[in-house]
């Protein structure tokens, strides 16, 4: 796009930056009142889907923004508790027809929506029931969509791997590959995708690669859990340099193993844990297959990464992420908070550079807007690894 585009799009403050820009430029550039309401909010569920709804234009739009916009996301919340929770609704904007297609994906999730089948992120769902259907993962796919040999909707199970048609946006098909749970967001490396899977025995993580038909899985190495026993945290997310080097970042966000399984009727299914546990930066070579992790000087609470690369000789790595001071977020996204009257004061990220050299963690703070206190003490914050 235009430089100008691009200096909005990174411009924002408080580490909003493209994931949000995304979210909301089509409803700032095309809008139509009865779509809008009738696809809705966490305050409003979407009541239809649409088939090339035509959008009312306002403004003009860009000649050179051209083609067809994915996005996946909750869409009809029903009895849930949590933003998270909602049913996958897949969306298509094309243009320059300015025209809007959303179907809901067909999962067992969503099949089974007046009789609430499956465990969601923070609502309970039948145990029992779901156990008949193979356990109690979701395969409510609302989080991702990934273009590979076809286009995939992805949530945090395995078992939520769908296939879709990327022009009439139906279902095709559930992609199975074994396992639990793993990273909502795939990386790409050398024409492959890799993920994050959870391992509750022993704590840790299995680094996963597929081909880009998300089949054929093989392991490419294990992260123990750095903390001292128990269980291992929840991880949304993972970045892969130019060279090779996957990270992630361990929080002290420590799943609940019961909560897991049988659901949870108060909060979510990981507690906060940051007396007992640190939050570390994992490195694996995808080449020689070596892992490193290191210590962060403070705990912080994250979903997303914004970069990650090298430089200095290959001697300096620098992974950028959307922190938080705690994992306060999850609980504000809860729909009885966002509904209540003081509904919207949802804690803001912070865009933060970990820079890793000699084995030791500097952080800085990115943001456009940080004043001269945090500018003198931005980057004096710093931590060794093993």
């Amino acid at each position: 796009p235009p430089a100008a585009l691009a200096s909005t799009m990174w411009s924002s403050s408080s580490g909003r930056i493209f994931f949000w820009f995304s979210s909301v430029v089509f409803w700032c550039v095309l809008t139509s009142g009865p779509c809008v309401a009738l696809q809705g909010t966490a305050l409003s569920a979407a009541t239809r889907t649409l088939t090339r709804e035509p959008l009312r234009v306002v403004g003009e739009v860009p000649p050179w923004l051209q083609g067809a916009y994915l996005r996946n996301g909750p869409g009809r919340w029903d009895d849930a508790k949590h933003l998270f929770d909602g049913y996958a609704l897949l969306a298509r904007f094309d243009l320059p027809a300015a025209t809007l297609t959303t179907k809901f994906l067909d999962t067992e999730a969503y099949g089974e929506r007046e009789n609430r089948l499956y465990s969601e992120f923070a609502t309970r769902g039948n145990f029992w029931r779901s156990l008949l259907r193979g356990g109690p993962a979701t395969d409510n796919a609302c989080v991702l969509i990934l273009k590979g040999e076809g286009t995939y909707a992805l949530t945090e199970t395995v078992k939520g791997t769908y296939e879709f048609d990327r022009e009439t946006l139906e279902t095709k098909q559930q992609v199975l590959e074994g396992g639990l749970l793993r990273t909502a967001h795939a990386a790409e490396f050398r024409e492959r995708f890799y993920f994050v899977e959870t391992s509750f025995s022993p704590p840790g993580y299995a680094i996963t690669t597929t081909d880009r038909s998300l089949r054929s899985k093989e392991r490419v190495a294990f992260v123990p859990s750095a903390g001292s026993g128990g269980a291992p945290s929840w991880i949304h997310s993972l970045a892969v340099t130019e060279t090779g080097k996957l990270v992630f970042v361990e929080t002290p966000a420590v799943y609940d193993l019961r909560k897991l399984v049988f659901g949870s009727e108060n909060g979510t299914t990981f507690r906060w844990t940051p007396d007992a546990k640190s939050t570390w930066l994992h490195v694996v070579d995808l080449d020689t297959k070596d892992t490193t992790r290191v210590q962060c000087p403070s705990n912080f609470f994250l979903f997303h990464f914004a970069n990650a690369f090298e430089e200095g000789g290959l001697g300096e790595l620098h992974v950028d992420v959307c922190a938080f001071e705690d994992a306060d977020i999850i609980d504000a996204l809860l729909l009885k908070a966002m509904r209540s009257e003081k509904g919207g004061d949802i804690p803001a990220s912070t865009l933060t550079r970990l820079t890793l050299k000699d084995g030791e963690i500097t952080t800085t703070r990115m943001d456009d807007d940080q004043d001269d206190d945090d500018d003198d003490d931005a980057s004096g914050s710093s931590s060794r690894g093993s």
